[in-house]
């Protein structure tokens, strides 16, 4: 099997090699990570292309590239360069895409340039499309949530009297790895001339969390890594110790120890830090008790986990923070929550994320002890009529870091409203314990306030999904309609407050990511190029003049300097002239200004239409495929399907693709799809292995009746 798969491996790389070999197309090169714990471990490198004389983009994986743990910025970009070279496409690259969304993925089009001059570096950028309005997603969620419920970097912790068990301060700071905690701490030391710092880790045992047998995997990774940081003194903890000096002279600063918060003191903290309880609540500790119970229902499943892994701890960490920086923002712009609006969104969506698993767990005991089919579901029975018929009959369980999925989730459970409090109230099923998961009528009410937001992403993605793969010209209007949809929400003054503080932390992520010219100039040279825009659209939707004659500056310098040079002097001898041969109107004209000069043509298939004028040479070849060179980058690097489904987006099979024969696999099965091998080529391959086989064992054989 395993020379099979080399043989075949072999014959189909070589036959990509020469098919790119003879395209002269400009080519864009798609970055998606597969991550570790700090960094990617490694870079999947994805080729797409619009083959000459074709209407239709073609994608091919090339190659698997480790990424160091150290110095990544130094000896990643050379090992895509030596990728490039090895393929001899290194002059077609034209689009870097990836998410860019976190800064240790910015570092190929950051040094891309110096390596390869001929690439074209933030110029030719391309974000991904659906990360961003993944995180977008992330962002509108933000005001349901606690940010314990985010794990970022920040770590509360408390400074106990050692003696008198006297609770100074509760405070919130940075949390840093253990190296370079302890490189900090013993500079801070040397410099102050104090002795090396001793581990205090054994005095965590005396201050146990009650919780923590029952806590979930979540947060047991929040308590390691408040373990992690109860060695670290800054001069914020020293100055705090200084005072508590002065009001107290009994005790001294070796009295006192920085601690990390028990999970439910944190909890009561974070409450009042985020609006859920304030002074007027006498008793807390009852609301605490209730988000913990319904929090330890949630459980992260396999595609947790594997997504989590895929984009990695310090890729996740970064969205973390950038989202919480947003979300500061806009609550300094629009006011904080009300207790009321707060403690009725988290509450809501803790319920609407719990309520699956339970049930989950639930039906997988009673059809296991009564062998009942898998979809005979407790949902499921208290569906109406028409849920069934529109095959509606499940909740969904959304993927912790596919945020798009969260929303997905709760519009599902606001489509099966009444089969959620038949089963939650009814007496039949009182058994099950769901009453906590009841939701009141002001939650579902916000829960159906949600349902404009979440139509609105959810239309970018039907938008996404139309045609053969989503391209570069579509990301600069989806993204502008959705930026107007959930604009309307924020003025919108009848609106929750709670969704008017989500809908503007959307706007922030898009402003960010996607400013006017989206960030890089192939969007808008890619809308330009798009017949049915070209500069009308920008126009309509109020840009002024300056920008406009600026984009239209970026675009004719692109055309000037790659493409006019290799446009063909016309014919002076008529006799001599192909009557099937492009005419140009006037050989003053430029073919440019030309085509910018010509009304809009209604067209969703803009690669089609070049064709088009290709193939009836009505227009000037080098514009023509300057236009397919731009309107061929695709706009996202994730199968739209996957981002807004379920499914996880799980790449299984790439787990442990460096490993050479599931690395040799994995390229061969994509290489396959695109007819490299013929299934003929393949059997006969087989056939011709196993003939081979045969002969040797029939040698093997002979040689051994000889030797009796």
């Amino acid at each position: 099997m395993q020379h099979d798969i080399d043989f075949l491996y072999d014959l189909a790389r070589k036959r990509l090699k020469k098919m790119l070999k003879n395209e002269t197309v400009a080519m864009h090169v798609g970055l998606d990570a597969r991550t570790a714990r700090h960094l990617p471990r490694f870079l999947e490198v994805n080729l797409y292309w619009c083959p000459a004389g074709t209407s239709t983009l073609k994608h091919a994986p090339l190659d698997f590239i480790w990424v160091p743990l150290h110095q990544p910025d130094e000896k990643l970009v050379p090992k895509l360069t030596k990728v490039m070279k090895d393929w001899k496409i290194e002059e077609k690259w034209l689009a870097t895409v990836g998410d860019n969304i976190t800064a240790e993925r910015e570092v190929v089009t950051d040094l891309q340039p110096a390596l390869l001059p001929a690439t074209r570096g933030h110029s030719a950028r391309v974000r991904c499309l659906a990360d961003v309005l993944n995180l977008a997603a992330q962002a509108f969620l933000r005001p349901f949530e606690l940010s314990t419920n985010n794990e970022s970097r920040k770590v509360r912790t408390k400074l106990v009297n050692k003696k008198t068990g006297e609770v100074l301060k509760k405070r919130k700071r940075e949390m840093k790895d253990d190296e370079s905690i302890k490189e900090e701490v013993e500079v801070k030391r040397m410099k102050e001339g104090t002795p090396p710092m001793q581990d205090n880790s054994s005095s965590i045992e005396t201050d146990k969390d009650p919780l923590a047998t029952g806590s979930t995997a979540k947060t047991a990774q929040v308590k390691l890594e408040q373990v992690k940081s109860e060695h670290v003194q800054t001069e914020e903890v020293k100055m705090v110790i200084g005072a508590s000096s002065s009001s107290s002279s009994s005790a001294s600063e070796a009295d006192w120890e920085e601690v990390p918060l028990r999970y439910y003191e944190e909890l009561e903290l974070v409450f009042r830090e985020e609006g859920v309880i304030d002074d007027t609540f006498e008793n807390p500790t009852g609301i605490i008790w209730q988000y913990i119970d319904l929090e330890e229902e949630i459980k992260l499943t396999d595609d947790d986990f594997e997504a989590r892994a895929e984009l990695g701890e310090k890729a996740l960490q970064d969205l973390i923070e950038e989202v919480e920086g947003i979300n500061d923002r806009t609550i300094r712009e629009l006011g904080q929550l009300s207790s009321d609006q707060k403690e009725l969104g988290t509450f809501m969506l803790l319920k609407m994320k719990g309520l699956p698993f339970v049930l989950k767990m639930e039906e997988e005991i009673r059809n296991e002890d009564n062998k009942r089919n898998k979809d005979d579901t407790y949902i499921a029975e208290c569906c109406s009529s028409k849920n069934k018929a529109d095959g509606v009959t499940a909740l969904l369980e959304a993927v912790q870091t596919m945020w798009i999925t969260h929303l997905h989730a709760i519009a599902r459970y606001v489509e099966l409203k009444d089969a959620v409090i038949r089963l939650t109230t009814a007496s039949n099923y009182a058994d099950l314990g769901l009453d906590k998961f009841i939701l009141r009528e002001p939650e579902w009410s916000l829960a159906e306030e949600i349902m404009p937001a979440y139509q609105a992403f959810k239309d970018c993605f039907v938008s996404l999904a139309k045609g053969d793969a989503p391209l570069v010209h579509q990301t600069i209007p989806i993204i502008r309609t959705l930026r107007e949809r959930l604009g309307a929400i924020v003025n919108d003054n009848t609106a929750s407050r709670i969704i008017r503080h989500g809908a503007s932390n959307v706007i922030k992520v898009l402003e960010k990511f996607y400013p006017d010219n989206g960030g890089s100039d192939m969007y808008t040279i890619a809308m330009i190029l798009h017949p049915r825009f070209k500069l009308e659209w920008f126009r309509a939707k109020g840009y002024d003049q300056e920008w406009i004659d600026k984009a239209v500056g970026t675009v004719r310098g692109i055309w000037e300097k790659y493409y006019l040079p290799n446009v063909a002097p016309q014919e002076s001898d008529s006799d001599s002239m192909d009557i099937e041969a492009y005419e140009q109107p006037s050989p003053t004209v430029d073919p440019l200004t030309q085509y910018l000069s010509e009304p809009t043509i209604k067209t969703s298939a803009p690669l089609a239409y070049w064709k088009a004028l290709e193939e009836a040479r009505l227009a000037e070849p080098q514009l023509i495929r300057m236009a397919k060179d731009y309107l061929s980058a695709p706009a996202t690097i994730v199968k739209v399907d996957d981002a807004f489904s379920l499914a996880g987006g799980s790449h299984s099979e790439h787990e442990t693709c460096p490993q050479p024969y599931r690395r040799k696999l994995t390229l061969l099965h994509s290489w396959l799809e695109l007819g490299l091998v013929t299934q003929q080529e393949s059997v006969e391959r087989w056939e011709s292995e196993k003939k081979e086989r045969e002969v040797a064992i029939s040698a093997v054989a002979h040689i051994r009746h000889r030797l009796r």
